[in-house]
């Protein structure tokens, strides 16, 4: 994706009902792009950990965050596909996953992601209070490996199946299930906010233990990988 064409992001205004949240998920602008390869997610989470917030005391506006302790804030985002590992921005400055961890905390916004379970990802999701829902697992989907690849037939082939196991997971009761406990999650950070009024709360770096469990099966997967390349040679 072309971030330097501006096709690739839409930016909408934040709004207070339904049908107003629909109309621009629904807007032909909205249309997935279609492009292979890691997406511009960085940029993405550049651009909504920078644009400003209002006063304590001021009115809501459109396109600025509210003040922390009133609201909730949270990115909630689904994708197919890898990341690329460096912003590509003129503002950005090449930021990398640690920038954006540390603009996310810095702006105390709770990420959540569907995402294929790629290395990528565990990194990203180790802030504090983030949710990982993973919708393509190493041991159904293998070929995932490769998403991180240089381009080429292992990255094809794991696009085609990340894709294949976002559309398998899109028509099943999991899916279901993961939008009932983002609800949840959801409720559950208003409330932190709603009993704690006059605090910004603090989002900590260390990981939570259920990343902490992702990134160690996913270790071990990739050690038996080596292992089983070592031994084909």
């Amino acid at each position: 994706v072309n971030t330097a064409s501006g096709h690739w992001f839409v930016d909408n205004p934040f709004v207070r009902d339904i049908p107003s949240m629909e109309a621009q998920l629904c807007a032909p602008e909205m249309q997935a792009l279609g492009a292979c390869g890691p997406g511009p997610l960085l940029d993405a989470l550049c651009k909504l950990t920078s644009m400003g917030k209002v006063g304590k005391d001021d009115d809501e506006e459109a396109n600025r965050w509210r003040w922390q302790t009133e609201s909730m804030r949270a990115v909630v985002f689904f994708t197919d596909s890898a990341f690329t590992p460096a912003m590509s921005l003129p503002e950005a400055g090449n930021g990398d996953v640690q920038e954006t961890m540390i603009r996310l905390m810095n702006e105390r916004i709770v990420l959540i992601g569907f995402v294929p379970e790629w290395s990528g990802y565990f990194d990203l999701f180790s802030v504090d209070r983030s949710e990982m829902f993973p919708v393509a697992a190493h041991s159904e989907y293998p070929a995932i490996e490769g998403l991180g690849s240089a381009f080429g037939s292992e990255r094809a082939a794991a696009e085609e199946s990340a894709r294949a196991a976002f559309k398998s997971w899109a028509a099943s009761p999991q899916m279901n299930e993961a939008l009932t406990k983002l609800g949840k999650l959801i409720v559950g950070e208003l409330h932190r906010a709603e009993t704690n009024p006059n605090v910004e709360q603090p989002l900590a770096s260390a990981p939570s233990p259920r990343i902490a469990a992702y990134v160690k099966n996913s270790n071990e997967h990739q050690l038996e990988r080596v292992k089983r390349l070592r031994t084909n040679r």
